[in-house]
Parts: structure tokens; C-alpha cells; sequence
């Protein structure tokens, strides 16, 4: 969580900050709940997929908006 804040602080180009947001607020949600209740809660059934949370969520698309804004795939 501090290596992400950090980077997030030292990141100057706007396309890259949401998606870095999206992750630090997932990572810091799991930790939280790991923290406080000893376990990460969650909390949303879906019959053909797993258990998830919406941390879970947050860090998933964060991670792909960061895939799509970076150089690999920009041209």
C-alpha cells in the first residue's frame, strides 16, 4: 500500500492516476478488512462466479484501465 501511495504521489501524468486510484482503494479496502474483522469479506453472490468483493472489483479494473493507458497498447 505505501509503494502504491508513494508512486501515486510521484506520478505526474493524469492518465495513469485513475487507475492507480481504483488500485490503492481496493488494496487499502482488503487491508482494512484483513485488519479489523481478521478476514476479507465478501460480499457478492453470482451463481457462475466466484465469491468477490467490490475491492476485488476496484483493483481489477484499475489494472486493466493501467494496462490500456500504458505504452503497449497506445500508439
Amino acid at each position: 500500500v505505501i509503494v502504491s501511495l508513494v508512486y501515486l504521489l510521484k506520478e505526474s501524468k493524469p492518465n495513469k492516476t485513475i487507475p492507480l486510484t481504483f488500485i490503492l482503494a481496493g488494496i487499502s479496502s482488503n487491508l482494512i478488512e484483513r485488519i479489523f474483522f481478521g478476514k476479507v469479506i465478501d460480499i457478492i453472490y453470482l451463481p457462475s462466479l466466484p465469491y468477490f468483493n467490490l475491492a476485488d472489483t476496484y483493483i481489477l479494473l484499475g489494472l486493466i484501465l493501467l494496462i490500456i493507458k500504458t505504452k503497449w497498447f497506445s500508439k
